[in-house]
């Protein structure tokens, strides 16, 4: 019966379908559209909640249809505490957000609410990745559900060793609280820096972990410069290691016919690498300058070398100890790019394949058979960028 009345309605004319949800014929040209109207808190708000695009018996009920399931989420929603006026735009596109929407559904739509200002998709994408990464289960969570504890406990396993990476991450949640806040989606910020202060140890407090001295990623920069700057052949397999985030024998040891500059891969035998796996590395563009720096002088097989034989793995340490000043390794570069990938929110599994390390479960390694090439010459450019962001 409803979807007659809604077939034959004149244009102009309103008709009232229960719960605020009405009919509009346009009087223009009888086009016909759904509309929700809500008094609340002394205000009166309207939205529509979608249109009749078939004029027949079925069409109309499969539209009065969807338009009934859009407004009961609206409904859903104001009873659940939500600012009306947060709850427009998205109520065109079904995303309805409340109390129990999952953190990552707020997260999108804080991003979203960032416009023009992260006019950047990649950014977008990379500070949401990160949150990914680090927390998922805490993504999965209704926002208003979450607890100082629960904060805590994503965040302290990368306070302890990854201090800076975990304080990026409570900044990250504590706008996305925030901006929930201001919605009406819960109440407080769990991740405030007044509160965590009080229980996470101080950063000067923490005892450090043990591992290969590895530079802080946002030094590449300068010292990818001041190699630059150099014409030795142990600072071109030094740019050579930080540009492919490869091991340090694996960069000395290159030989000629590994080599595919029409393919732009640098395919290493099974031999060769750790894993005992043939291995392809995507040639960018500063790479592929290296090759044609050693081109012209080919003493041997090897393509980066000043005898004919591999440089020592010395003789790089000893350059990049000399204009470091510090005690950072050779292979400690590749801890310095898997970070930036972990700050820039490169998927963990992409970063690991660019490591050449064995990816841990069986779907992440079904996931890496892949090969996943173009993503990862895509990531490798990114990270030459950086490095070349000094010069």
């Amino acid at each position: 019966m409803t979807a007659r009345l809604i077939l034959n309605a004149k244009a102009g004319q309103k008709i009232g379908l229960g719960k605020g949800l009405r009919l509009i014929c346009d009087a223009r040209n009888g086009a016909r559209y759904f509309e929700l109207r809500k008094r609340v808190r002394g205000k009166d708000y309207s939205w529509g909640v979608g249109s009749v695009e078939t004029l027949t018996i079925p069409g109309c009920n499969k539209a009065l249809s969807s338009a009934r399931q859009q407004a009961d989420k609206i409904i859903d929603a104001l009873a659940s505490g939500a600012d009306p006026s947060g709850i427009g735009k998205s109520a065109k596109s079904g995303e309805i957000l409340t109390g129990r929407s999952p953190v990552r559904d707020v997260a999108k739509q804080f991003v979203a609410s960032k416009g023009q200002e992260w006019s950047s998709e990649t950014y977008r994408d990379r500070w949401l990745n990160s949150l990914e990464i680090h927390c998922k289960w805490l993504m999965d969570s209704p926002i208003a559900d979450i607890t100082l504890d629960n904060v805590i406990e994503a965040i302290q396993p990368h306070w302890n060793v990854r201090t800076d990476t975990a304080e990026r991450m409570a900044r990250k949640l504590s706008r996305i609280f925030t901006f929930a806040e201001v919605r009406k989606l819960r109440i407080g910020d769990p991740a405030d820096q007044k509160y965590l202060s009080h229980v996470l140890p101080q950063k000067g407090k923490i005892a450090p972990v043990k591992h290969r001295e590895a530079m802080d990623y946002r030094d590449c920069p300068t010292l990818y410069k001041t190699l630059s700057e150099s014409d030795t052949t142990s600072a071109r397999a030094l740019q050579w290691v930080m540009l492919s985030a490869c091991r340090s024998a694996e960069g000395r040891q290159m030989t000629w016919n590994e080599i595919d500059l029409g393919k732009q891969v640098w395919t290493m035998h099974a031999s060769r690498t750790k894993q005992r796996r043939a291995f392809t590395v995507p040639i960018t563009n500063e790479m592929v300058k290296i090759i044609q720096w050693a081109s012209p002088v080919r003493r041997s097989d090897f393509v980066i070398t000043l005898t004919g034989k591999p440089l020592s793995d010395v003789a790089i340490a000893k350059l990049l100890k000399r204009h470091t000043f510090q005690n950072n390794t050779v292979h400690g570069l590749r801890t310095s790019f898997r970070t930036w990938c972990q700050e820039t929110g490169v998927e963990e599994v992409i970063s690991e394949y660019c490591l050449n390390h064995v990816v841990g479960t069986k779907v992440r390694r079904a996931y890496a058979r892949s090969d996943m090439l173009e993503e990862r010459m895509r990531i490798m450019s990114e990270w030459e960028q950086f490095l070349k962001s000094s010069l």
